[in-house]
């Protein structure tokens, strides 16, 4: 008993061949893929076909091909009823991009676009530029996108707002 408490208490490099020393402090690097799994998949399904009723597909969506109004439904989450592909939904979808780093939705957006609805990618869509988009939205007040209306907005404000960054396509 004595020899597993001074081993639990040890420092790593008091531990045989210090075997445990980097697992404590390396963070793991998620992929796209994962993020979606974990963040998306539970209830837009893991090949972005959706739920009827509850929750759109974010396959063949305006707002996943335009990465600004997805980097914006993730940072901001969507509530009311809402219309994709002529079916409507009514449910609500917590921001949780607010909860990711700016890598972390950028690998996201990359898997959601590139892997599940193959959109073009480019290399003009950056962690910059979601850091911006962060920014502008925490400036604005983190407002939750409402409805049908809030949705189209975002693919209308793109050309039209001076704070906000204009439509580009993500990079692998």
């Amino acid at each position: 008993m004595y020899l597993l408490v001074s081993l639990a208490l040890g420092a790593p490099s008091d531990l045989p061949s210090g075997e445990c020393a980097n697992e404590v402090t390396t963070a793991k690097q998620y992929s796209g893929k994962e993020l979606y799994n974990t963040h998306c998949a539970g209830c837009h399904q893991a090949d972005g076909s959706g739920e009827e009723v509850y929750f759109p597909p974010v396959v063949g969506t305006p707002w996943v091909e335009n990465p600004t109004a997805l980097t914006n439904v993730l940072l901001r989450g969507v509530s009311g009823t809402i219309h994709v592909n002529d079916k409507r939904y009514a449910s609500y979808m917590s921001p949780y991009g607010k909860e990711m780093s700016d890598e972390e939705l950028l690998l996201l957006i990359n898997y959601v676009r590139h892997e599940l609805n193959n959109y073009p990618s480019t290399t003009d869509w950056t962690i910059e530029t979601i850091s911006q988009i962060r920014t502008d939205i925490e400036e604005q007040g983190n407002q939750t996108i409402r409805g049908q209306s809030g949705l189209e907005a975002l693919l209308t404000e793109d050309m039209t707002s001076p704070k906000t960054i204009p439509p580009k396509t993500i990079s692998d």
